[in-house]
């Protein structure tokens, strides 16, 4: 019956030492693992000092970049208004053109009505040389007849009765006869032609139509005359005209200069705000990377315990629930970039973050350290007490008892059990990404070891041989027969 418990016993122990060694090592491994999931390997960069330094060039650039967006909307402004210039421009270089083109049509129709009216004044001018010999014969021959019109009125009356008898003439032809013909005579007026029949009304139509001709002769001579004035206006006009026209090619050449050089200029100008766009938008990406980087810190944990109880303060608990980092105006509403996806952070208040931070760190560290410390050596005691309950389950097996190194074991498994209850190796603060690494394998092997290694030692101490003993502090001590 001993022999089969003690067998039995040496199985257990062997079987709980096999899981005690590999849990020890996967124990150290785990710890080790916290402890880089907490620090990191080494390789990346310093939370703290990173954020140190982008809070430092953000400080530095945030003046420029405020004057930079203040130039910007700025410019933003006059390239509309230039765009708005440039189109009124157009507007107005086509309307030039449109009148240059309508001058110059102008012009053109000017010059044909100026040559027709030369041409006219011309025609007129020749009909009034034409006709000068007979308007002065005319004109001759009228200063002859007139003198005679009132005897031959005189003539109409007497003959027509109207008036009273001539003294000394008893008919109106005596009278014309003695008085009329001889003054006719006298004025040279004998080309009489010799079908009239009624010649003082031959003579007052031939005035009539004389003087008729004369006027029209006369008026001939006014309007060359106004012609000519008009001509020469006309003629001034056309001068004028071509000058103007001068003026308005010059005028749209410049317009189509000053157009292209303001095309130029507005091209620049977006070429410049691109520049500057780019410019502010390198502050606005340093704003979003300290931005995500300010969340990364405040997402941080609070690292408690199963009781409640609080190990290490996160940063965001640290700096209350009403914290933000976001910047405000004096008037309490928060400024924006004008990359509207990013916050404007008040570096300010990104500085208390970062000392948060570095305090949380710290706090992490000094915390974590001995839990993780605790971890590796309890691992390691159970990997060490392990080893020895093989050796210890190993001798059974081999009918050697294997007391001493079930002591060994015992002592070892106990030692641990009783450092994990007291390091609390139940309720670990720190564990691995997503709650691995948590221990609890450890402790159940811890717990298991500890019992079977002293199961092992109570029955091996019952089952050894008497017949050996050894001395232990000057008593006799019977121990199992290795």
């Amino acid at each position: 019956m001993n022999k089969t418990a003690h067998k039995l016993v040496s199985i257990l122990i062997l079987l709980a030492s096999i899981f005690g060694l590999l849990a020890g090592a996967f124990g150290v491994r785990d710890a080790l693992a916290v402890k880089t999931f907490l620090q990191g390997d080494g390789t990346g960069d310093d939370p703290v000092a990173m954020l140190t330094d982008g809070i430092s060039q953000l400080k530095e650039n945030e003046k420029a970049y405020n004057d930079g967006i203040i130039q910007y909307k700025d410019g933003l402004v006059q390239l509309e208004d230039g765009a708005v210039q440039l189109a009124d421009g157009e507007v107005q270089l086509a309307d030039g053109k449109k009148q240059l083109k309508d001058g110059e049509a102008q012009l053109a129709q000017g010059y044909k009505d100026y040559a027709a009216g030369k041409k006219q004044l011309a025609d007129g001018q020749r009909q009034i040389d034409e006709n000068t010999a007979a308007y002065k014969e005319g004109k001759a021959t009228l200063a002859k007849i007139e003198p005679i019109i009132p005897y031959l009125n005189q003539y109409i009356a007497f003959r027509d009765g109207t008036i009273a008898k001539l003294p000394g003439f008893e008919t109106a032809q005596e009278w014309f006869m003695a008085v009329v013909r001889p003054l006719m005579k006298k004025l040279g007026l004998f080309d009489i032609p010799k079908d009239v029949r009624d010649l003082p009304v031959y003579i007052t139509t031939m005035v009539k139509d004389g003087k008729a001709q004369l006027k029209q002769y006369e008026d001939g001579l006014k309007q060359l005359a106004e012609g000519k004035k008009a001509l020469a206006a006309g003629k001034k006009q056309l001068q004028d005209g071509e000058r103007q026209l001068a003026d308005g090619r010059k005028q749209v050449a410049q317009g189509e200069k000053d157009l292209a050089k303001g095309y130029a200029d507005y091209d620049d100008g977006k070429k410049q705000l691109k520049e500057g766009r780019a410019q502010l938008k390198q502050f606005e990406d340093g704003m979003g990377q300290l931005s995500a980087g300010l969340d990364e810190v405040l997402a941080q944990k609070t690292y408690t315990r199963k009781d409640g109880t609080v190990v290490v303060t996160s940063p965001a608990d640290k700096l209350g629930k009403d914290f933000d980092y976001a910047k405000y105006d004096k008037d309490g509403k928060k400024i924006e970039m004008l990359d509207k996806t990013k916050t404007y952070v008040d570096l300010d208040q990104a500085t208390k973050v970062r000392d948060t931070l570095a305090t949380y760190v710290d706090d992490v560290t000094n915390a974590a350290t001995p839990e993780i410390m605790s971890r590796v050596i309890l691992s390691g005691i159970l990997a060490l007490a392990s080893l020895a309950g093989i050796i210890a389950g190993l001798r059974g097996l081999l009918k050697t008892k294997g007391f001493v190194p079930g002591v060994i074991a015992a002592l070892g498994g106990i030692g641990t059990l009783i450092g994990g209850i007291a390091t609390k190796f139940n309720d670990y603060a720190f564990l691995g990404e997503n709650g691995t690494c948590n221990g609890k394998l450890q402790m159940v092997a811890i717990i298991l070891f500890a019992l079977v290694a002293t199961c092992f030692a109570i029955i091996t101490y019952f089952t050894r041989d008497k017949s050996k003993k050894v001395k232990v502090e000057g008593e006799d001590v019977p121990v199992a027969k290795d």
